[in-house]
């Protein structure tokens, strides 16, 4: 049962915006841990796993390793894109305090890992297991840009907590 939060203590609190990363770097961060999850997991995925070593025999490597390159960038673009989308929609006027970053590192991650499906939606369709890339877009998707947001909002929002940037609520 989750405990009651105890409401006669003030809380620090910081505004989202004041400790957010700057996009830019958060995104080709994304895009660039992604893509490097998915260059390592290509070899994992093609030798680990019966669909894999069938795609290899059949194929060869070179074809399933380009093909492998090629999705991973539309994919990973794609997280980016939807982290950007986010930062667009979301202006970060919410204030947090340091126990909900989080959620909001989750949601975050969510979000990029919706971007990566809605890019590469279609070439992932035509592939011959589906379900499985899916899931594998998913859990490097979230898993990865959840591993680059986190560390950056919490050392952020530590900072604005020294500079002064935060309040008792």
């Amino acid at each position: 049962m989750a405990k009651p939060r105890d409401l006669s203590q003030p809380t620090t609190r910081v505004v989202a915006w004041e400790f957010r990363t700057p996009v830019r770097s958060t995104t080709l961060a994304i895009i660039g841990t992604t893509f490097a999850a998915w260059v390592v997991s290509f070899f994992l995925f093609t030798y680990g796993t019966d669909l894999g070593r069938s795609q290899l025999d059949t194929s060869g490597f070179l074809a399933i390793f380009v093909s492998w390159l090629i999705i991973a960038a539309l994919v990973c673009g794609g997280y980016g894109l939807g982290y950007i989308v986010l930062r667009k929609v979301s202006t970060g006027q919410r204030p947090f305090a340091e126990r909900e970053l989080l959620k909001l590192a989750l949601a975050e991650s969510f979000s990029a890992t919706c971007g990566g499906f809605a890019v590469g939606f279609l070439p992932i369709t035509l592939m011959s297991n589906m379900f499985t890339m899916f899931l594998w877009t998913f859990a490097i998707g979230f898993l990865f840009s959840f591993v680059v947001i986190m560390p950056r909002y919490t050392k952020a929002w530590q900072q604005a907590v020294v500079d002064g940037r935060a309040y008792e609520g």
